[in-house]
């Protein structure tokens, strides 16, 4: 029995806010965006599920990057953001890549290694300051001294759980235990260099 083909890769877009639609809890699980004349349902990760949107209003220009999962056998696409901010006003506003939501987008053969921040998402990694940890990444890549292709994303255990937070940053597959909100601009700078002073 043959399995459903899944291709996962990284997207970025520009478009209008619409909305979100909320959980339990009042937070924001999907944002609703209007982008290329279509409405688009983004997914938002659980570190991002916090009071940062209040005073968003709809038709505001919001730049979203993420992991994008294209299902062949069901032939639906689906968005996960890893990070979330408004577009400044100032430069035009443009979709990053216009490609119709219902084709699936193909990695460049340029760059087949990936900028990868994984952090373990268990509880007990959560609990030392994981939750922190990723929204200090989140900060970070979103004020622009670091490439915003880099995505973060959690895992499961790492096996260091007594030691947490961990992280692992691709491709270079270099483990972090115990890692404060005051290594992030270390780690970042080690691995990926920045582009202008950074600032956090």
């Amino acid at each position: 029995m043959s399995q459903a083909t899944v291709e996962r890769v990284p997207f970025g877009l520009v478009g209008e806010f619409l909305g979100f639609i909320l959980n339990k809890q009042d937070q924001p699980r999907s944002l609703r965006l209007m982008w290329l004349g279509q409405e688009v349902m983004i997914k938002v990760a659980k570190y991002l599920r916090d009071d940062r949107y209040d005073g968003w209003i709809p038709g505001m220009q919001v730049e979203v990057w993420g992991t994008q999962q294209f299902s062949r056998k069901k032939t639906r696409m689906k968005f996960n953001a890893h990070r979330i901010s408004l577009r400044s006003a100032t430069p035009p506003v443009i979709p990053i890549r216009e490609i119709p939501v219902s084709e699936s987008i193909v990695p460049r053969a340029s760059n087949p290694k990936r900028a990868i921040i994984k952090v373990c998402g268990k509880p007990d990694c959560m609990k030392q300051g994981g939750k922190a940890l990723c929204k200090t990444l989140d900060k970070a890549l979103s004020s622009g001294d670091w490439d915003p292709s880099i995505q973060v994303q959690l895992t499961g255990c790492m096996g260091k759980c007594s030691q947490g937070p961990n992280l692992v940053v691709m491709p270079d597959k270099k483990r972090y235990s115990n890692v404060t909100a005051q290594d992030v601009p270390q780690v970042l700078n080690q691995h990926f260099g920045a582009t202008k002073t950074a600032r956090c």
